[in-house]
């Protein structure tokens, strides 16, 4: 869909040929394509470590999906496209319109959002987090049976999001920031903190119910569960690092992003939760 819209844009939009517009449109949503591919290729092979073969087929099952989806799209697709042409849009819709719809209103919006991408985007991430936090506390209330448990997650989701805020902020300073890597990094930093810290407070907790002091319940679960999460995190941080190479500035800003939401996420997960769970002790089963 991606490349199919692009092309349609690039062959509607402009006077490029058939065979220039599917030149532009790899170039340009290929690229997208292709990155997005290696990158849940990356991801996956992570779960080929779990010593279960279930989980191990089913990822190697999604892995040849994914390549031979890639393989489609990069290849038979740009093909059937340039041969195609104009015609791409024979039998559309009576009120479809061929090509780029293009709004002044829109792109007035648009200019603003890329000129003043915090002024816009910190209040509306704001209301989205307000909408969104009550919600989840209810999940994880649910899950953990304990407010105070349920908590935690939260706690180290607002440690990544504020310390990525933080890192945009620097780093628009000195380079382009896209203003939709605000949006990447409350997304990332609130479910990888909500991810992470969910595998430490379950693990803490079963220690603490099999008979372990406060002391060894936090020792065991950061050799077990924080042993984890580090591995996933550098997992996803070096993903994320591949956008780098690409000389697009909005993918940089999503790996400036996404960097610093594992990054954060990272630091409240094996940090600021083992202290919180330290100070808490047995009370983290308060509140039930």
């Amino acid at each position: 869909m991606f490349i199919v819209f692009r092309f349609r844009g690039a062959y509607f939009g402009s006077e490029l040929n058939a065979l220039q517009a599917t030149e532009e449109t790899m170039d340009t949503a290929g690229k997208a394509v292709l990155f997005s591919g290696v990158t849940v290729l990356i991801s996956l092979t992570a779960v080929m470590l779990v010593p279960s073969p279930a989980f191990r087929s089913m990822s190697l099952g999604i892995m040849l999906a994914v390549i031979f989806v890639l393989a489609a799209t990069l290849t038979l697709l740009p093909a059937v496209l340039a041969k195609l042409g104009p015609r791409v849009d024979n039998l559309s819709l009576p009120w479809a319109h061929s090509g780029e719809h293009r709004s002044p209103r829109f792109a007035s919006w648009g200019q603003r959002l890329w000129q003043h991408p915090l002024r816009y985007g910190i209040p509306a991430l704001i209301v989205l987090l307000a909408l969104a936090f009550p919600v989840t506390a209810v999940l994880l209330i649910l899950v953990f049976g304990s407010a105070i448990a349920a908590s935690l997650p939260l706690l180290v989701g607002v440690v990544s999001i504020l310390g990525t805020f933080l890192t945009l902020q620097v780093l628009h300073g000195f380079t382009d920031v896209s203003v939709f890597a605000v949006n990447l990094a409350t997304s990332l930093g609130l479910g990888l903190g909500i991810d992470y810290a969910l595998f430490i407070v379950t693990r803490f907790r079963e220690e603490l119910a099999a008979g372990r002091d406060v002391p060894g319940a936090v020792t065991e679960a950061m050799r077990t569960a924080g042993r984890t999460v580090l591995f996933s995190a550098v997992t996803v941080g070096l993903s994320l690092s591949s956008m780098l190479v690409f000389p697009l500035f909005f993918l940089k800003s999503f790996a400036y992003a996404g960097i610093a939401a594992v990054g954060f996420a990272l630091i409240g997960a094996l940090v600021v939760l083992p202290a919180a769970l330290a100070a808490l002790g047995e009370r983290v089963n308060t509140l039930d």
